[in-house]
């Protein structure tokens, strides 16, 4: 079943609309499933997530987008970089920031230092006009090497990261972004118990909620989907990864997905 991603009104629909991304061996379900194996299934269902989002508003598809989860670890920083890579194939300019300032992975993935990020700028540590500057010449964004994105690393663990994330620079950091780049993905914290990934929720056009399967219980799911909706953000719709193809059946778009990648393999 391929990625869709909608909107829905009600935790029901939800747990019917979730997308499903196939289950992977460790080998193959990492977070550079894009550059590694870019005919793979899970490559493929990334591509029709950018397809669902290319065509999720009428009149624009959103261009910041936030990536959250209800708990962590379901895979939300592996979402928003496959998410990211799988955009900049057909965008331009496409910047990830990395909000969670609690326990941030990005900068650690990419191979990139942290000792810069967006605590030091979000804090006073920073001059404000440097985000006004070229990505070379800007002490703020980073350019991790073999990849075509670009990166905001969440900077030094601050004591108080949701004062800096509501705070008034993180509002211009956003416009001043947006104003950069064709599509700006925002990893956050997990709602459960955080303010962080709520206030980012009303900064940004769109959120994305990450799930995974047999880890995210619909009890879990339903009282983090009731803090969003009472602040009421445009949620773009679920992902739910880590779905066993036994439960999709030999016929699956997955499945189909596998063999093709294999052919594909044995020809090189």
């Amino acid at each position: 079943m391929p990625v869709i991603i909608h909107q829905y009104k009600t935790v029901q629909d939800y747990s019917i609309g979730m997308g499903r991304l196939r289950k992977y061996f460790q080998k193959y379900f990492s977070v550079h499933i894009i550059l590694k194996n870019s005919q793979s299934a899970i490559s493929e269902s990334y591509r029709m997530i950018r397809s669902s989002l290319l065509l999720s508003t009428p009149d624009h598809p959103p261009r910041t987008i936030l990536i959250t989860s209800m708990k962590p670890q379901v895979g939300k920083t592996t979402t928003t970089l496959n998410l990211a890579r799988t955009m900049a194939q057909v965008s331009n300019k496409v910047l990830i920031i990395d909000a969670d300032m609690r326990k941030p992975r990005i900068h650690k993935v990419l191979g990139v230092a942290n000792n810069i990020g967006l605590s030091s700028y979000l804090s006073g540590n920073i001059d404000e006009l440097i985000i006004q500057a070229q990505p070379g010449e800007n002490i703020l964004i980073q350019e991790p090497p073999n990849e075509n994105i670009h990166l905001i690393s969440s900077g030094p663990i601050p004591p108080n990261p949701a004062e800096l994330i509501s705070s008034k620079r993180m509002k211009d950091l956003l416009s001043d972004m947006r104003n950069q780049y064709d599509y700006v993905f925002i990893d956050s914290p997990p709602i459960f118990s955080l303010a962080d990934a709520l206030i980012l929720s009303t900064l940004t056009e769109g959120t994305i909620i990450v799930s995974r399967a047999g880890k995210t219980t619909f009890e879990g799911f339903q009282a983090g989907l009731k803090k969003l909706q009472d602040i009421q953000p445009h949620i773009l719709g679920v992902i739910l990864n880590a779905v066993s193809s036994r439960h999709l059946g030999k016929d699956s778009y997955y499945n189909y997905y596998e063999e093709y990648s294999k052919d594909q393999e044995s020809r090189e």
